[in-house]
């Protein structure tokens, strides 16, 4: 049961918002089995497993699988009731069935249904059926209605903070909905942000912004048609064939309004390669027969200089006004037929490939070079190489390498190291750099490369010997001198630090141990199964610092840890004065050098007592070493539901020492309190401390936050 209930949520991310398709597939229909057998059948996740399987084939290709979907929702529907919170997520995927096969009322009125026996079976309409609904006006042209509804639904969250996956999706329809009313300004205003839409969604955004992009040329630039390419690409990439297609043909249309005509050309080869992967044509290729028309007519630009003088007239033309490399491009790949031998020629017109999107274009006309330039340490191979690497093309990158491991192993080697990087296998990465540096010691970025690989393999002593060497070749670089500070104290080799510390102008206490400074508040970012989690600390040496700040709840104790930091500071600091005056740095923490012993955080709410009485019980915690945080700000309230008054509260934690026994924590917390007018609330604790937990619960029954 478990495995499919996992399994489910793993598809919900990758299918419903990564909008993958053929790429999920075959998982989906591997879970779609499990779900289905003797001993998972009953499993309640088990039901879900359709809307993953239909939501895959919708996305493969939505019209083409659309009478499968509707008969496998079906199936499902048969055996569950309205109170089932699945029956709502399943006859959407039935509706959108519908609306693929183009019975758009159909599927608006079906909805309606089951939204009447939710409903009647006193359950609540979900967001996904309400956003759904408001799809389906749209897609019937009662843009109006969809907007009533959309006003409804902001005025209950009335501002509040709300679920990501609830809120864009909703923005964006309401953007759809204005726009198609000509309403451009206030639907630019409900337009999400790009920034803050994943690759999987910018086909919704794209379809919504169209009209307004075509309306408003100002906005249909390049550099949004390079960042809605990403979208694109992932679509192609996730086999989402459908959405990709449709994607192109509007992408293709914006370049046109452009006057892209690369670019246009490009997007209709992309919609094109495809048609043939789609079930159903369902319109598709009257569309791209269309499109290849108009795309067709659209005018060449001539050079504007001769093909040996381009790169010289558009140096020229950038001191007047910014470079348009999707103008550009079509120049420089033309000048690029007659001139191919022409290594800055080629190297302008890769950037420009590049800067648009059409990566892998750029990819190509690189290996065009390289594949000719193998016997010496060809400039344009690099870019080649962490083009590569940035397109995840890791079995290109071998191809290099081997290409250039005869002539010029040190290349190769450079190829082998960055590739180690990238896959985190830095005793590779390691290996492959040393090799290097035997053939060229000079090479600065594979010294660097080597120092790192050290690092993250905390052999902290030989990492800052290397960073010494690289301190003595670049005496001008300040990084060098930080990155040894950084390898010398997660070392513990202080006399180190200290020489290095007075050769940069600071002054150190003596002795043989840790400086233990007290250089102010800095916050240390930790890394937790790949979520940042940052913890005030005082910063105790130029890369050390004392963690002050108690862990969440069910979060790993780094409170009284020890720990050495990255020096370069993860945000930079702001440039108004006033405001750097308040700024905390944040540093990446590298490694813990002693930890604190605290147990995990125990979680108080309480109301504020008078001044005195917090402070008594500040300075009992302090006496027995355990550290105390408030998470709250000094304006947090409570409503005391006796008196119908908000009043002065907190919220904060405790950390006594590892191995600390529930009970002896609940009654230290029970005789500090003892004299408070109101004592605060353990629930958690106390619970399992196994003392009596009445006076807890008639706090949480009382207080709301």
């Amino acid at each position: 049961w478990l495995d499919v209930f996992i399994g489910h949520w793993e598809m919900r991310n990758r299918i419903g918002n990564k909008n993958e398709g053929e790429s999920a597939l075959a998982d989906a229909v591997a879970l779609f089995e499990l779900a289905h057998r003797a001993d998972t059948h009953e499993c309640p996740q088990s039901v879900c497993i359709t809307q993953d399987l239909s939501a895959c084939y919708a996305n493969i290709d939505g019209p083409g699988w659309a009478a499968e979907r509707i008969e496998v929702c079906d199936e499902t529907l048969a055996r569950i009731t309205p109170k089932w919170g699945c029956f709502q997520c399943i006859s959407i995927e039935k509706s959108e069935a519908l609306l693929d096969m183009g019975q758009a009322q159909q599927a608006y009125d079906y909805l309606q249904a089951q939204s009447a026996a939710i409903e009647a079976a006193g359950e609540e309409v979900n967001a996904g059926i309400l956003e759904f609904r408001n799809k389906l006006l749209i897609a019937l042209g009662r843009h109006e209605e969809a907007l009533e509804h959309i006003a409804s639904e902001e005025a209950k969250a009335d501002g509040g903070p709300e679920w990501a996956n609830i809120k864009q999706p909703r923005d964006i329809l309401k953007a759809q909905a204005l726009a198609a009313l000509g309403r451009d300004d206030e639907a630019l205003d409900a337009l999400p942000p790009l920034r803050e839409v994943n690759p999987g969604k910018l086909h919704a955004w794209l379809r919504a912004a169209l009209p307004l992009l075509l309306r408003r040329s100002e906005l249909n630039t390049w550099s949004l048609a390079s960042r809605l390419q990403q979208g694109l690409d992932h679509l192609v990439r996730h086999g989402a064939h459908r959405h990709a297609l449709q994607m192109a043909v509007n992408l293709a249309r914006l370049a046109q309004a452009r006057g892209a005509r690369w670019s246009a050309r490009r997007q209709l080869e992309q919609a094109q390669a495809l048609l043939p992967k789609l079930k159903t044509d369902a319109g598709a290729r009257a569309l791209l027969d269309e499109l290849a028309t108009e795309v067709a007519a659209l005018p060449a630009t001539p050079l504007p200089a001769p093909a040996e003088q381009l790169l010289a007239w558009l140096a020229q033309q950038s001191e007047d006004s910014p470079r348009d490399p999707e103008r550009e491009v079509e120049w420089l790949l033309a000048a690029l037929e007659t001139h191919p031998d022409d290594i800055a020629l080629r190297g302008q017109a890769v950037n420009a490939l590049q800067a648009i999107g059409a990566q892998d274009e750029a990819i190509a006309r690189l290996w065009e070079s390289v594949k000719a330039h193998t016997d010496s340490d060809f400039e344009l191979a690099y870019p080649l190489l962490f083009a590569l690497l940035e397109q995840g093309r890791h079995a290109e990158v071998e191809t290099l390498a081997a290409l250039y491991q005869a002539q010029v192993p040190a290349f190769s080697h450079w190829c082998h190291a960055q590739l180690a990087r990238q896959l985190g296998d830095w005793q590779s990465a390691a290996q492959h750099c040393r090799a290097l540096l035997a053939i060229s010691p000079q090479s600065q970025g594979a010294r660097r490369l080597l120092a790192h690989s050290l690092m993250q393999q905390q052999h902290f002593a030989e990492a800052a010997d290397i960073q010494q060497r690289l301190v003595e070749e670049l005496p001008e670089d300040a990084n060098p001198r930080w990155d040894y500070l950084t390898a010398a104290s997660a070392a513990g080799d202080w006399q180190g630090v200290r020489r290095m510390a007075a050769e940069m102008g600071m002054e150190m206490p003596p002795g043989d141990g840790a400086p233990d400074l007290d250089w102010g508040w800095v916050i240390i970012r930790f890394i937790e199964n790949g979520e940042p989690l940052d913890y005030y600390a005082r910063r105790s040496g130029p890369v050390d610092a004392v963690v002050l700040e108690n862990a969440p709840p069910k979060r790993r104790q780094h409170v009284g840890d020890h720990v050495v930091f990255d020096a370069q500071p993860l945000f930079p600091a702001p440039e108004n004065e006033e405001e750097r005056q308040h700024f905390v740095p944040t540093f990446l923490a590298v490694h813990t050098l002693s930890p604190g012993g605290r147990g995990r955080s125990i979680v108080l709410d309480g109301v504020y007592p008078d001044e005195a009485t917090f402070e008594r019980f500040r300075d009992t915690l302090r006496q027995q070493d355990w550290p105390l945080w408030v998470h709250t700000s000094p304006d947090y309230r409570m409503q005391d539901a006796h008196s119908g008054e908000e009043v002065p509260a907190f919220v904060l934690t405790i950390a006594a020492p590892s191995g600390t026994s529930a009970g002896e924590i609940d009654r230290l917390l029970t005789q500090a309190t003892a004299d408070w007018p109101i004592p605060p609330c353990w629930l958690r604790l106390a619970e399992e401390a196994g003392s009596d937990t009445r006076r807890h619960e008639d706090f949480l029954e009382r207080f709301h936050s």
